[in-house]
Formats: C-alpha cells, sequence, structure tokens
C-alpha cells in the first residue's frame, strides 16, 4: 500500500473502528504471554507399541505398555504415569506404574551367534525425559487398590500358618482349604475387573513442571473370546497360592528342609503357570493437552453425552 493509501483508510476509520484496535492492543501482551508460556514448557508427545492386558493374583488387572517419549522445548522429570481407563458404561479404574524393563545392550549366543537382547526391570520412582532422544520403554501397570486388599487378606493368612507351625498344627492340605485362604481365593476370583466392550484409555503423567502433553487417549475393545480368556485365569487361583504356601514352607520352615520327601514334594509344586494376556490394538484418538500441575483432570469433558 502506498502512503496516499494510508491515508485514506485512517481517513475511513469510525469511532468504533478505533475502539477495537485499541482493543486489540492491550490484549497483545497478554496472547504474547500464552503463545511465550506454550513453546517455553516441555512438549511431551507419547508413541504406543505392542501393548498386553491381563490378570493375575499378585498383580491384580494389569497393561503391559510398549511406550515411546519424545520431549521437546526443554528436559522433564517426571514422577508417575497413570492409565485411566474408562468403559463404555462409564466405570472408571486407574492403574498406575509400578515397574520398568528397558533393553539395556545386545549380547551374542556363544551356541548360535544371534543377538539377545539383556533386558533390566526395576522398580520406577521418577523418570528424566531429555531433549537429546527418544525414551524407549516397557511400562508395567497395576490396580494399587487392589494390590492393598490382597495384601492384607494375605497378611492374615500367613499369621495364621505361622501360628498352626508354632503350634504344631500345620498342615499343608487343610490349611489351603482354610477359611482364611478361601477368603483369599474369593477376593482374588471376583477382583478380575475387565469387561466386554469399548474403553477409553488416558495416559496421565505427573510432574512438579508444567508440560504439554501429545497424543495421550486412545481407545480399544474387549470381545466375550477375549473376557472369557481372562477367566481361565481364575482356574489357577489355587495354583498360585499352592505355590505361594508351598515356597514360604520351604524358606521358612527348617524342619521341611531338612525332610527329603517333603522337600521334593514342594519343589515339584513350583512349575510355571501359564497366565492368559489379551493384546488388543489402541487406537489413538486426537489429543492436546495443557497440564499445569495439581490441574483436575474432569472426565466429563469426554463423556459422550446422551
Amino acid at each position: 500500500m502506498t502512503i496516499s493509501d494510508w491515508v485514506a483508510l485512517i481517513g475511513a476509520m469510525t469511532i468504533f473502528d478505533w475502539v477495537a484496535l485499541i482493543g486489540a492492543g492491550a490484549w497483545s501482551p497478554h496472547l504474547i504471554g500464552i503463545v511465550k508460556d506454550f513453546f517455553s514448557k516441555p512438549t511431551i508427545t507419547i508413541f504406543m507399541g505392542n501393548t498386553e492386558i491381563g490378570f493375575a493374583p499378585h498383580f491384580g488387572a494389569m497393561i503391559n505398555l510398549h511406550m515411546a517419549f519424545s520431549v521437546e522445548n526443554k528436559d522433564i522429570t517426571i514422577s508417575g504415569v497413570n492409565i485411566k481407563l474408562m468403559h463404555e458404561d462409564r466405570e472408571i479404574k486407574i492403574l498406575k506404574w509400578h515397574r520398568i524393563s528397558q533393553s539395556i545392550m545386545q549380547t551374542s549366543n556363544t551356541m548360535t551367534g544371534d543377538l539377545v537382547p539383556f533386558v533390566k526391570e526395576y522398580a520406577v520412582l521418577a523418570m528424566k525425559l531429555n531433549t537429546m532422544g527418544v525414551e524407549e520403554k516397557l511400562i508395567k501397570f497395576q490396580d494399587t487398590q487392589y494390590f492393598q486388599r490382597r495384601e492384607k487378606l494375605e497378611s492374615k493368612a500367613w499369621k495364621q500358618l505361622e501360628y498352626l507351625r508354632e503350634v504344631e498344627q500345620f498342615e499343608f492340605e487343610q490349611f489351603l482349604d482354610s477359611q482364611e485362604m478361601l477368603k483369599l481365593y474369593s477376593f482374588v476370583e471376583q477382583a478380575s475387573s475387565w469387561k466386554q466392550g469399548k474403553y477409553t484409555a488416558v495416559v496421565e503423567i505427573d510432574s512438579l513442571e508444567d508440560f504439554n502433553i501429545n497424543n495421550n487417549q486412545y481407545t480399544f475393545e474387549l470381545s466375550l473370546q477375549d473376557i472369557k480368556k481372562m477367566e481361565q485365569n481364575m482356574a489357577l487361583v489355587k495354583d498360585f497360592y499352592k505355590q505361594r504356601v508351598a515356597a514360604k514352607e520351604l524358606d521358612e520352615n527348617p524342619k521341611i528342609r531338612s525332610n527329603n520327601e517333603l522337600k521334593e514334594k514342594y519343589n515339584k509344586l513350583q512349575q510355571r503357570l501359564n497366565w492368559n494376556w489379551l493384546n488388543p490394538v489402541f487406537v489413538p484418538l486426537s489429543s492436546n493437552t495443557n497440564h499445569k500441575k495439581n490441574k483436575f483432570y474432569d472426565f466429563r469433558s469426554w463423556i459422550k453425552k446422551d
């Protein structure tokens, strides 16, 4: 535009045009601050790989997720990763991270020459994500509420075992059918919470810092056949605890260690149990979230209204 064009444009402006222009100028510092804040915070992008869903007495409902984290703008330390699950009937369950498996290096098989990955598994309290590369990890999630309730019931059963051992009234098969153990079996067998239908899964990350997060919402579906496959794990509950009791006797009872017949009997019980796993496909949903520390996540924003 020429100078004469600008003069003509200014001359044609009304009082309302000037008010609008002044108002826009007043908002400019605020808008600049929002944009600057967005691009100065860490931005975490999640990539999802293979998934495993299962249930076992020791952990309850479980999800093992092969995940990758990419970070932009600056490094960040995270103190937790949760999976918030919502079934299509609107029941909500939260699984928390408890262990991480990571491939450290590869070693060569001396017999075949094939490369074998060396995997390290460890409990996790925090994890540093940096902008220098992508972090790939297998993160294992469990239902902590189930874990706490199961531990209380197990503690009562183990105290009864110790008492019977002290008064020399412990009988292996009778103890497996005791009131304490029957309560434990019943709790575990009723705790398998996987249902047929569609789930929405939201990956939530905890940190003391503010951050942005991308690709953190997914959906997956479990069929009737999937649920029947999970229910087959319930038939192994008593076998699982039979192994646990036998292992406690081998570790804690000196009389067993000196009795070769009983020792052989209990050792034979320590056979691998084959738990069923499911491998649903996690389909990503469009998701970009501006996370503020101590922010409350409201599921009502993404629950489908009737």
